[in-house]
């Protein structure tokens, strides 16, 4: 896998740098890695970068110019040692896979010609990577979906899905962190707030994280939804091996 990237203008005042594309937790770890060294050499000069897959935009502010500030960006890049990242938690997050949170989940289990509950189970069984945040405000972009559950985004998209929906599209599944229209196949829903504006870190979720699905019943949603309410929830979080 290279690790130099490619840069180019992006608009007048930004930055595309694009690495071979590869969707892979090493290449978010070295991704991240540049984003702390321009925010820690070139901070005064940018005013914001959004990371995807394998690449990243660098917004800079109006008085900087552009082509010295490649140049001074290519510096950082070359400068940029592989280290090892932190510790891995791997956070679960609970979800109904019943009526009527799983709209979709019966069309999609015979569409792939296999069981709801295998639905489930492919779905539970692996360990997700958050690679980013975005598309909503916390929306985590997840690696790790089972090929067998891949399946397409719907032609006409719902008007309204409410939050906390657990649902999949192409190759990814995602949960949507606020009520909002939506083309994602729908197979269920979790009870916890995975965006909360009131707080000092309103996504639940960030960038490196890994979370696992796990299948609760009804009584169960209802429960941790009460105790969420009451500020007594506590998400259940555990340190992976390497």
């Amino acid at each position: 896998m290279k690790l130099k990237p490619t840069i180019k203008p992006f608009g007048e005042k930004a930055l595309l740098l694009e690495w071979e594309e590869v969707i892979s937790e090493k290449m978010h770890h070295h991704i991240m890695g540049v984003i702390d060294l321009i925010w820690h050499a070139l901070g005064e000069e940018v005013l914001e970068i959004v990371p995807a897959f394998h690449s990243l935009t660098v917004f800079i502010k109006p008085h900087t110019d552009v082509s010295t500030f490649t140049n001074k960006i290519k510096k950082v890049i070359d400068s940029k040692r592989e280290k090892s990242p932190s510790k891995k938690i791997l956070i679960t997050i609970p979800v109904c896979y019943e009526a009527p949170f799983s709209m979709d989940i019966e069309e999609l289990a015979h569409k792939k010609n296999i069981s709801v509950s295998e639905v489930i189970r492919l779905h539970t069984e692996p360990i997700y990577f958050v690679h980013f945040l975005g598309f909503f405000p916390g929306f985590p972009y997840l690696g790790g979906l089972s090929e067998r559950l891949y399946f397409p985004r719907k032609i006409e998209p719902r008007t309204f899905i409410s939050k906390g929906s657990v649902g999949i599209g192409g190759n990814q599944t995602g949960i949507y962190t606020t009520n909002s229209p939506g083309g994602w196949n729908i197979i269920g829903k979790s009870p916890l707030t995975f965006f909360d504006s009131t707080k000092n870190s309103p996504a639940l979720l960030r960038a490196g994280s890994y979370i696992k699905f796990e299948k609760i019943g009804q009584e169960q949603f209802r429960e941790i939804e009460s105790q969420i309410h009451l500020g007594n929830y506590e998400l259940k979080k555990e340190e992976l091996d390497d």
